[in-house]
């Protein structure tokens, strides 16, 4: 274990969670540490300071979702005010509309129900996704009921219903978790190619945005303002790793219609030669 890899997670999530420091003794941390360590192993090509972070701000988070799902106000109003608009993005992404309510009902929920087995981001969208599933369950129920005339409903027909609706809930709404992971075609492109490659290793935040923003990361794409927290860096500085990396991808397929120009005269200069 590298113990200053270790105080400089423990330190940047000490800051981000200050407001909360009361509830996140020094020993809870300790006992964090151990468990993330129980399971990482070099095999799984992730980097330790970036998988020590994330793995940590999850157990954390659970940490603080139990202490509001058990009565503390406060920090589930925090927990609400903190991921409101991550909660808006992902409804945009995914074409939804819901009033405050039911937003506010959604973070509840997934504040409630969570268990830091994931990215609390990700979370979300599953809570979404089974609001979506009993809102299409309930509506064809409710058709079911309403067009059925007699008194008594054949129970196996209802349930051979149900079954096709689920069917097609898995077939038509599985909403996919890219969504909300920030990848556009650019990353797309650039993960792709493994342009991760060309990147100086020496150049170690710079390396590591990259590792981040175009899902070397457990495939997992994260924004820019993410990133910034995640590297205890400024979201200028990160905003210029971004260019920079755009500069990488664009001297790639600069290079790429290069060659295929080269080869397109080659061609042209063989068949003339025929």
């Amino acid at each position: 274990m590298n113990q200053k890899i270790v105080n400089k997670v423990v330190n940047n999530l000490k800051n981000i969670y200050k407001k909360h420091e009361e509830y996140l003794p020094y020993e809870l941390y300790d006992k964090m540490i151990l468990e993330v360590l129980s399971c990482y192993n070099e095999d799984m090509n992730l980097d330790f300071e970036i998988y020590l972070f994330i793995e940590l701000e999850n157990r954390i988070l659970k940490e603080l979702c139990l202490l509001a799902t058990a009565g503390n106000i406060d920090i589930e109003v925090d927990l609400i005010d903190k991921y409101y608009f991550k909660l808006r993005y992902i409804l945009d992404k995914m074409h939804l509309s819901y009033n405050e309510k039911e937003k506010e009902d959604i973070l509840i929920t997934s504040i409630e129900t969570y268990k830091g087995e994931k990215i609390f981001s990700l979370h979300i969208l599953q809570v979404i996704r089974e609001k979506i599933q009993k809102e299409i369950l309930k509506t064809n129920n409710d058709e079911i009921v309403l067009n059925n005339n007699s008194e008594n409903i054949n129970r196996k027909n209802v349930s051979n219903n149900m079954d096709q609706i689920l069917n097609d809930l898995i077939t038509n709404f599985t909403i996919d978790e890219k969504l909300i992971k920030e990848e556009t075609f650019v990353e797309y492109i650039f993960n792709k190619f493994n342009l991760i490659e060309l990147v100086d290793m020496n150049d170690e935040n710079f390396y590591k945005f990259v590792y981040l923003k175009y899902g070397y990361y457990n495939n997992t794409y994260f924004s820019i303002n993410d990133i910034a927290i995640i590297l205890n860096i400024k979201v200028t500085d990160a905003k210029k790793y971004y260019a920079k990396s755009l500069d990488l991808l664009k001297g790639f397929i600069n290079e790429k219609i290069d060659e295929i120009q080269k080869y397109k005269i080659k061609d042209k200069y063989l068949k003339n030669n025929c």
